[in-house]
């Protein structure tokens, strides 16, 4: 391979990864503007798994101030999580074919997370109720 077909390929990838990081950004930004606020980590599969146990786990939550699809990497006993569009380029082109699975697992943590909200608020509604209702005696 000459050394002009390898800076070819190499702006070939550089522009599929940019074109991966802004599909990624583009889903992130649309559960963003929902203001879901809910986290989920999927347990399967093992992204870049190596066989060693290591590899990584494809997540959404909020990392500093914002909400980000993430992954959680185990080295050793320490655990790492950064945002998707910040972790190695092979661990997003495996993880970007994984987003429609998160989505609908969303879906599904979501309506329960829902669910508890408003059995939560009815228990404390029930508790004002009575309380409204006794004799200040």
């Amino acid at each position: 391979m000459s050394e002009h077909a390898l800076v070819d390929l190499a702006r070939r990838l550089n522009e599929a990864t940019e074109e991966l990081n802004t599909a990624i950004e583009g889903h992130e930004k649309q559960l963003n503007t929902a203001k879901l606020g809910v986290a989920l980590w999927m347990e399967e599969p093992t992204l870049a798994d190596d066989g060693s146990g290591g590899g990584y786990k494809l997540g959404y939550q909020k990392l500093g101030d914002s909400w980000h699809f993430a992954v959680r990497s185990k080295l050793n006993k320490n655990t790492k999580v950064v945002s998707l569009r910040d972790a190695p380029r092979h661990v997003r082109a495996e993880a970007a074919a994984h987003l429609g699975t998160m989505f609908d697992l969303l879906c599904v943590e979501a309506s329960t997370v829902l669910l508890a909200v408003e059995h939560a608020t009815a228990a404390v509604q029930k508790v004002v109720d009575a309380f409204e209702g006794e004799d200040p005696a």
